[in-house]
């Protein structure tokens, strides 16, 4: 006789048994985060395809129930075209061992691996019309976060879904660090650990359009960026050193932006593109525009790039 049976033990239900009981079939892992406490799982009933962000059994804490629950909260209130859409929240009792957010299933990959100008024949190649498109509905969304007072603060190549077929599908995804504007920090926020490859320069919290600008620095460059992939430190002139001199010790005047070239062979990027990528990535959070502004002032496919005989870096 098992020992579990004799001293009169049950498990409890988790996750996806809750889901099964509601006559889903759990197909596979869609993705993990969060150093792999939550997994993301996708699960079907008859033609209903959905998917389940749900904590790793193995690792579960009361403070992880939480977060998740905070995360549908907030997921809950959204409703824009570009933001993945909350369902239910499974679990979160005492009869339920392990919970669950269960979202719309998103079709598409992450846009990190369709950033490459190489030609893939799996995928619809990626035009810099296209990329300007996906730019676009990740603008629309963050004017509608801005809008309404919330900020995503994750925001990167991995948490932007991209359907790259002939509709283009696009949505931001993971809204675990997601915070209202304005709200106090509390407890279940202190577990959050910021994507330091997306701070702005000086910053110790995230800022979504700076999170966008390397997104679309990105886009045009052909690959995934962080923050040291686009500021450089900055050489001192003739008979100065950066480090002596006090208005440098914010962490911003030592710094310089330095775009890379655009992964498109011969090409760089025209005089409007530097502009506009500049004042998404401006290092003084009082002179980075906003949300609206970037959306509004977002160029056109033609005024991205321009044929070159040789090129380089681009300083600004």
């Amino acid at each position: 006789m098992k020992l579990g049976a004799a001293a009169g033990y049950r498990r409890l239900p988790n996750c996806r048994d809750k889901l099964f009981d509601k006559g889903f079939r759990v197909e596979g892992i869609l993705g993990r985060g969060n150093n792999g406490l939550f997994a993301v799982l996708s699960a079907s009933r008859g033609s209903e395809q959905v998917a389940v962000k749900t904590l790793d059994e193995n690792n579960q804490e009361g403070t992880l129930t939480s977060a998740l629950w905070r995360e549908f909260e907030i997921l809950r209130l959204l409703k824009h075209k570009n933001i993945v859409r909350a369902l239910w929240f499974e679990g979160g009792t005492d009869s339920v061992a392990g919970s669950g957010i269960v979202m719309e299933f998103c079709p598409g990959v992450p846009l990190g691996r369709l950033m490459s100008w190489e030609s893939n024949p799996h995928r619809v190649h990626m035009t810099m019309a296209r990329r300007g498109d996906v730019l676009e509905e990740i603008l629309s969304a963050l004017v509608y976060l801005e809008e309404i007072g919330v900020d995503h603060r994750d925001l990167h190549a991995k948490n932007v879904l991209v359907a790259n077929e002939e509709r283009l599908i696009v949505k931001l995804l993971d809204f675990g660090s997601a915070k209202q504007i304005g709200s106090p920090i509390d407890e279940v926020n202190l577990h959050v650990d910021f994507n330091v490859s997306i701070l702005p320069i000086g910053a110790h919290e995230p800022c979504d359009i700076f999170a966008a600008g390397l997104l679309a620095t990105g886009l045009v460059a052909g690959r995934e960026l962080a923050v040291w992939n686009v500021f450089h430190p900055r050489k001192a002139g003739p008979g100065e050193s950066i480090h002596d001199n006090p208005v440098a010790k914010d962490g911003l005047s030592s710094m310089q932006m330095i775009l890379p070239k655009p992964g498109k062979p011969s090409h760089s990027l025209t005089a409007t593109a530097q502009r506009y990528l500049s004042s998404l990535l401006e290092a003084d959070p009082g002179r980075r525009c906003s949300a609206r502004v970037a959306f509004d002032t977002l160029p056109e496919a033609s005024a991205w790039l321009a044929q070159c005989e040789s090129g380089g870096k681009l300083s600004l």
